[in-house]
């Protein structure tokens, strides 16, 4: 969900998106996203159910749109 901040000065509001996340990458360029070349690798873990610790590495693109 966007919000806006009106007491900030900001000209963009950004996001990532994974590359193996087409649908939203087309949704948020219907939004009015753009694409950037700003790409990065977004990395996160979770324990399973036996507590063990799973690494996870999400190559992601980031988008931006005007405010």
């Amino acid at each position: 969900m966007e919000i806006r901040d009106c007491t900030a000065e900001v000209a963009l509001i950004g996001l990532g998106v994974a590359d193996d996340n087409p649908r939203a990458a087309a949704l948020y360029l219907r939004l009015g996203y753009a694409v950037t070349d700003c790409r990065y690798v977004d990395r996160w873990h979770y324990l399973d159910a036996a507590g063990v610790r799973h690494d996870q590495a999400d190559p992601c693109v980031w988008l931006v749109k005007p405010l």
